[in-house]
């Protein structure tokens, strides 16, 4: 058992296809390629849920087989690689503070997330105070 760590925004289903055979037949159609692996690595850090918790990081919990065939998808190394997923081989569980406490490590967060009181006032480059409805 591994524990994923993620710091993405949105789930995320890593997939392996068959693509054997995927070339132009005799009329010009194309084989589908067939998933032959999925896993969902759980996202949702920087989304507030329904209790108002806003999390900095989540963790799916795998086996050693579903390990294995996520090292061998591009697209999990891509976000091994850029920081914004952290492989614990040793974990048996995930716990919500342990996500957090890795996450401090880990690359803060991707585009997708929403913007927040900070990231405006640096998108417009000025000292703006930002009034929400909490402030009045």
């Amino acid at each position: 058992m591994a524990v994923v760590y993620s710091t993405l925004s949105c789930d995320q289903s890593y997939r392996l296809y068959d693509c054997e055979g995927v070339q132009p037949s005799d009329n010009d159609a194309f084989r589908t390629p067939n998933a032959t692996f999925m896993c969902l690595i759980k996202g949702k850090a920087n989304i507030t849920n329904k209790v108002l918790v806003t999390p900095k990081g989540v963790a799916t919990t795998v086996t050693d087989e579903q390990l294995a065939q996520l090292k061998r998808c591009k697209m999990f190394m891509t976000h091994l690689e850029n920081g914004y997923l952290f492989i614990d081989e040793k974990a048996k569980s995930a716990t919500a503070e342990k996500a957090d406490d890795v996450a401090k490590n880990m690359q803060s967060k991707d585009k997708s997330a929403p913007p927040t009181k900070d990231d405006i006032k640096k998108s417009l480059n000025k000292n703006v105070k930002i009034v929400t409805d909490n402030d009045k």
